[in-house]
């Protein structure tokens, strides 16, 4: 894959006036040779929201990065103590590897894993296995801290025992740059075979290749997706905190420099509204990482 483009929930029917297959089109038109699509536990009684969507992508002959979100919003049946603030899952909960297990399970026999192209596993509320959320920062010991990056291993782990590594799977991971030394995602569990990490819009250009060499460093010779919010990009605060760079330019600078170091460039949170506004900047982006 060079270019994937995430569709959201609220991007499908009933919530959005969306004709899915005519829209694939337009999107490889422009460039995008694959979809990411989220499943998470509350959908596990109508995986068909989902499974719809995911056979029309492979239907129009793109590749599907699925991200099993095994988060605990809207699923109320999940016991309190797996629960965090954020709707993440606590990985610390001793049910936390079951319910993990059990989502998988259910995943891989609807049918849905048997779409995927490329498989990424998140827990929190921001849809990253990132530490960011866990309750770790205040008084943790060393001893603490390496129970902590188990905890993210195995938990991983959890996944990857039903799902397997046939299709290349792994963690979602965070920008390592934005909060240095409390991220804690650079464990890696022995049979991860897919590099993600998110948010390389957050934070100047110049963060982006030491992130590209730190992704690079931490899971060598698998492949590796780097991620951009668009919507966040565009968002008041993300171009004030840019100084007012005209986002085209900074989108396809940032572009170039993920071809030149052979990542992949995947847009994410971008409405489809935003994305036919915009068209003629995702198509040159296409043709930057197609060269």
């Amino acid at each position: 894959m060079k270019m994937i483009y995430c569709l959201l929930p609220w991007n499908f029917p009933p919530i959005a006036p969306l004709d899915v297959p005519k829209f694939l089109e337009t999107v490889k038109g422009m460039g995008f040779d694959g979809v990411s699509l989220i499943v998470r536990p509350h959908q596990s009684e109508k995986m068909q929201e989902v499974l719809v969507p995911a056979q029309q992508v492979r239907d129009a002959g793109m590749e599907l990065l699925l991200r099993v979100w095994c988060d605990t919003q809207h699923s109320e049946w999940m016991p309190k103590m797996c629960r965090l603030a954020d709707g993440g899952l606590n990985i610390h909960a001793p049910e936390a590897q079951a319910i993990m297990r059990d989502f998988c399970g259910v995943v891989k026999s609807s049918g849905l894993y048997g779409l995927a192209t490329h498989v990424a596993i998140s827990w929190s509320g921001s849809l990253e296995s990132t530490s960011e959320e866990m309750p770790r920062y205040k008084g943790l010991t060393i001893g603490q801290e390496m129970a902590h990056r188990d905890k993210v291993r195995s938990t991983i782990g959890a996944a990857i025992s039903v799902l397997g590594t046939k299709t290349p799977i792994g963690g979602q991971r965070s920008c390592p740059w934005h909060i240095e030394n409390q991220r804690l995602e650079l464990p890696v569990h022995y049979r991860e075979n897919l590099n993600v990490w998110g948010d390389l819009w957050w934070g100047g250009r110049e963060h982006l290749q030491p992130s590209i060499n730190m992704a690079k460093a931490a899971m060598p010779s698998v492949p590796l997706i780097q991620e951009w919010d668009y919507d966040g990009f565009l968002a008041e605060d993300a171009q004030n905190h840019f100084n007012d760079t005209h986002w085209q330019e900074e989108f396809l600078a940032r572009a170039r420099i993920l071809k030149d170091a052979g990542g992949i460039l995947q847009v994410i949170h971008c409405s489809p509204a935003n994305l036919m506004a915009n068209a003629e900047t995702f198509a040159e982006a296409g043709r930057i990482m197609s060269q």
